[in-house]
C-alpha cells in the first residue's frame, strides 16, 4: 500500500506535520531538502495579499541583523495564479510556545517571572524601537527555541511606522497595547490563569474606568496571589496606558534586583531559568 505523499510547499519544503488544530491560520513543521526544519504559517486562499506581504515585510526587516529576539523570516509565498496559498515560512521553535507551559494551570514564581519578563519586555522594545508595533502579544505568541531563548512570533496585526509618520496616531495605540498585554502576561504567568480572554465583566469595567483598586480586588479575590507593592505598581503603570517606552519600565523597582547582579550572576539566573522550564514543559507539575 503506498504512503499518502507528503505535501510540499514552493519548490523546497515538505510537510513533517500539522502543528495546530485551529482552522487559520494553519502551522506545519516542514523540511526542505537538506533537512533543515522551518515552520509554514498557511492561510486561508482569500486572506489579503496586501496584510501577507505587509507581515512578511515586518518579519524581514526584524530578522535582518540575526536577532534573537523575533522568529526569524524565511519566505513567503502570495502564489494565487498556480497553487493557491498563502504562507509564511519562519524559524522553527523547537521548545514551543510559552502558552503550554502555563495549559495546566502552572504558574510561575516572582523570581522566574522577573527572568522571563525581563527578556520579553526586551524583545518588545527591540521591535518599538525598529518602528514596529505588534498588537497581539500573548503567551501563544511567545516562542522558545532550542536554547530557551524567547523570540516573538504572530505578526498578523503588526505595524510598520512609515518615515512619513502616516500611521502614527494607530502605532501610538498599538505601542500601549502592547504594554497593556505585557502587563496582563506577568499576572498570567504568576496565577496560571488571567489572560487577554478573561478580561470581561467586572475585571474590564474595572481596568476601562481606570479603577484600579477595583481591579486587584477581583485580582486578589479570585487568584489569591500575594502581589507584592513593587509589582502592582508597575502593572498599574502599564495598565494605565500613560506608558509608551518600556525603558521607563526596565528602569522599574520591580527589576532592580537582576539590573544590579553581574554578568556570572546573571548566567546562574538563565541556568536556573532553563532548568525551571523543563519543569513545567508540557503542562507537567514540577
Amino acid at each position: 500500500m503506498l504512503s499518502t505523499p507528503l505535501r510540499k510547499f514552493g519548490n523546497s519544503y515538505y510537510e513533517i506535520e500539522k502543528l495546530n488544530s485551529d482552522k487559520f491560520p494553519e502551522y506545519y513543521s516542514v523540511r526542505d531538502t537538506s533537512f533543515n526544519i522551518y515552520v509554514v504559517k498557511l492561510y486561508q486562499r482569500d486572506y489579503s495579499t496586501k496584510k501577507l506581504e505587509d507581515e512578511a515585510k515586518i518579519m524581514s526587516i526584524l530578522s535582518q541583523n540575526g536577532s534573537l529576539h523575533v522568529l526569524r523570516y524565511i519566505s513567503n509565498s502570495v502564489d494565487e495564479m498556480v497553487v493557491r496559498e498563502k504562507y509564511i515560512i519562519t524559524e522553527y521553535a523547537e521548545n514551543g510556545d510559552l502558552n503550554k507551559y502555563i495549559l495546566s494551570g502552572n504558574c510561575f514564581g516572582e523570581n522566574l517571572t522577573r527572568i522571563i519578563a525581563w527578556k520579553i519586555f526586551h524583545a518588545v522594545l527591540y521591535m518599538h524601537e525598529m518602528g514596529i508595533a505588534h498588537g497581539a502579544i500573548s503567551a501563544k505568541n511567545i516562542f522558545l527555541d532550542q536554547c530557551y531563548n524567547f523570540k516573538i512570533g504572530g505578526f498578523d496585526s503588526a505595524i510598520l511606522l512609515g518615515t512619513d509618520n502616516k500611521n502614527k496616531e494607530k502605532f501610538n495605540k498599538l505601542i500601549k497595547d502592547d504594554i497593556f498585554k505585557l502587563g496582563i502576561l506577568i499576572i498570567q504567568l504568576l496565577t496560571g490563569k488571567l489572560d487577554i480572554k478573561s478580561i470581561k465583566g467586572p475585571i474590564k469595567k474595572a481596568i476601562q474606568s481606570k479603577n484600579l483598586d477595583a481591579f486587584w480586588k477581583i485580582i486578589d479575590g479570585q487568584y489569591g496571589y500575594n502581589f507584592t507593592p513593587e509589582l502592582k505598581n508597575l502593572i498599574n503603570l502599564m495598565l494605565s496606558g500613560k506608558i509608551t517606552d518600556i525603558r521607563k519600565l526596565l528602569s522599574h523597582d520591580w527589576f532592580n534586583k537582576l539590573k544590579k547582579i553581574d554578568k556570572c550572576e546573571l548566567e546562574k539566573l538563565e541556568s536556573y531559568m532553563k532548568n525551571e522550564l523543563k519543569k513545567y514543559e508540557g503542562g507537567e507539575d514540577n
